[in-house]
């Protein structure tokens, strides 16, 4: 029993090995060289998920756009009916020129909106 109690009363204190002050250097700085990096990362990660998010929101637009300009050829390919095939080819053609030109106006505003003009 007493050799028990020797060996409880012969406790050290445990030791904290630390490396040569040129380690713990090394290693705060690529510690921070790694947090610079995750950080360039998740910057850039989140640059691209907004870029592609934008480039859907373009491609609903445009799709959009484009049912949009079928619907009135359709419109029109039913007027043209409508009115005969005899009937005044000008004025529907002035009508198709008025709304393909609307048309433009709001694909140029579009543009300059993702611009950020």
């Amino acid at each position: 029993m007493m050799n028990t109690h020797k060996a409880m009363t012969n406790h050290n204190p445990p030791r904290h090995h630390k490396g040569p002050w040129a380690h713990r250097v090394l290693v705060c700085g690529f510690s921070l060289l790694f947090g610079l990096l995750v950080y360039w990362v998740l910057g850039f990660v989140l640059r691209d998920i907004a870029a592609h998010k934008q480039r859907q929101s373009v491609l609903r637009d445009r799709t959009l756009n484009s049912e949009r300009t079928m619907n009135q050829l359709l419109e029109l390919q039913r007027l043209t009916l409508q009115k005969g095939l005899t009937g005044d080819r000008s004025s529907i053609t002035r009508e198709f020129q008025r709304r393909a030109s609307r048309h433009q106006v709001s694909q140029a505003v579009l543009k300059l909106s993702l611009l950020g003009l």
